[in-house]
């Protein structure tokens, strides 16, 4: 089991070297001059707003708490007056920490590693308060994805709090549906979005939510339609993070992007060598993502080429002032889509904020009324980027409020980057909360650094 999952993380890492020498090559001489008139822009923007080494954000966790196993922090929630921060741990099995005050030091543990010492997640992927709950989605590649519940109580007073498990593994087809990316809330139903080898799954709970009755057998498969569809790619089958919106025509709908990721590629490859499988692979970078809508009922695609981009993944999304975002992935950097009636897309940002290899606009979050961007960079560092208004209209309405990598250690050396992306954020208590990941561990000599937390007060003007 253990060289099955080393097997997919180096696959992983592999291919993100493949996929950042596919942008390297891409751009041509202008869009480079491009790049670096905008590079200057905010790094003059950067140093009017702070004038100290971390941009005025401070250090709250360091070394993975405690164990540099933890290469995400994979999700994050404000629950019951604490703030949670779970992880992704591969050799381990995931970790989750709570914190009443955020602080340096006030960091616990409160499950056993894994959730489930007998079918070990080795992510806990998503978080959402539901019913007053807290439910936390997983990936396992043993035993299929899996949902669990806590109420935040310690009834026994050991340190790990009351948890339930409210699926059955895989949603009842164990291993062949591994990882839940997203979870939502919609028309007072709890979604998930997992993958499983053949097809995007969205589920919905039609369960008790009372903490001492779930029912993990209740799930509903709803978006058959949409894999029966002709206009869906059966190659595409990973959605991405979901968020309901009221478009022109009065309806509410949830929107959701679906795309695909480079692991199963290559496990075809490995397990069924085969020319198709190589080419797949190789041209992984130039797939096209879906984004498709659901009101309940049944499910019609928005968009089926990728904004009309080459964006391999629609992977985060949010709203600010009665306008819907997305967030991309492309071989020439991530970028940012709006919509103000949910069928008409703007785009505003465009080849990862004017900064080479910047590839995933991988998170969103809405601080002080601005919008917030979460993105990987395996060259010089995770950034973070704060609209300077709350209604964005262009890449030059945006300014990044973070030192590169939170050190710039990237910046002389990329092989000793400390943090490669910005996964996650949540507010607590008046404070911006960013969660990192060392997605490029497997180049150094010896083990990583370990996830950090960092949190901000206030964002610049």
């Amino acid at each position: 089991m253990f060289k099955k999952k080393k097997t997919k993380i180096f696959v992983i890492m592999l291919f993100s070297l493949f996929f950042a020498g596919s942008v390297t090559t891409a751009l041509d001489s202008s869009q480079s001059n491009i790049n670096k008139s905008q590079f200057e822009l905010n790094k003059t923007k950067m140093l009017t707003s702070f004038n100290n080494d971390t941009m005025g954000w401070e250090q709250v966790v360091d070394g993975g708490f405690g164990n540099r196993n933890n290469v995400f922090t994979w999700s994050m929630k404000a629950y019951h007056d604490y703030i949670y921060v779970g992880t992704r741990n591969i050799a381990d099995g995931c970790e989750i920490y709570r914190s009443s005050s955020g602080d340096s030091g006030t960091w616990e543990k409160v499950i056993e590693t894994g959730l489930d010492p007998n079918n070990r997640s080795e992510g806990a992927r998503n978080m959402i308060i539901f019913h007053d709950l807290l439910w936390v989605v997983t990936d396992c590649f043993d035993y299929g994805t899996q949902v669990w519940v806590t109420d935040g109580e310690d009834d026994d007073s050991d340190g790990i709090i009351n948890w339930k498990k409210a699926n059955l593994n895989g949603f009842g087809e164990g291993d062949a549906v591994q990882s839940s990316r997203s979870v939502h809330i919609y028309k007072g139903k709890l979604y998930v979005g997992a993958r499983s080898d053949l097809s995007p799954r969205i589920y919905r709970y039609d369960g008790p939510t009372d903490f001492e009755n779930l029912s993990p057998e209740n799930w509903t498969l709803v978006n058959q339609e949409l894999i029966d569809s002709e206009n869906h790619n059966p190659k595409i089958i990973l959605p991405g993070m979901m968020v309901n919106f009221t478009a022109s025509d009065g309806v509410n709908y949830l929107y959701v992007g679906i795309y695909q990721e480079p692991v199963p590629l290559f496990e075809e490859i490995f397990l069924n060598f085969s020319l198709r499988a190589i080419w797949d692979f190789v041209t992984y970078p130039l797939w096209k993502s879906e984004l498709w809508r659901y009101d309940g009922a049944s499910w019609e695609e928005v968009t089926s080429d990728g904004f009309g981009k080459r964006n391999v993944a629609a992977i985060s999304a949010y709203i600010l002032n009665n306008t819907l975002y997305f967030g991309t992935s492309s071989i020439l950097g991530g970028e940012i889509w709006k919509t103000e009636d949910g069928e008409n897309w703007t785009q505003i940002v465009n080849r990862g904020f004017g900064r080479i290899l910047t590839q995933w606009s991988w998170r969103m979050h809405v601080y002080e009324n601005r919008l917030i961007v979460g993105t990987f960079n395996p060259l010089i560092g995770c950034q973070i980027w704060a609209s300077t208004n709350d209604h964005p209209e262009s890449q030059d309405d945006f300014i990044q409020i973070n030192v590169n990598g939170m050190d710039e250690t990237g910046l002389s050396f990329p092989i000793f980057l400390k943090q490669d992306g910005v996964r996650t954020f949540e507010t607590f208590k008046g404070h911006l909360y960013a969660g990192t990941a060392c997605f490029m561990d497997f180049l150094r000599p010896i083990k990583g650094p370990g996830v950090e937390v960092w949190r901000l007060e206030h964002l610049p003007e």
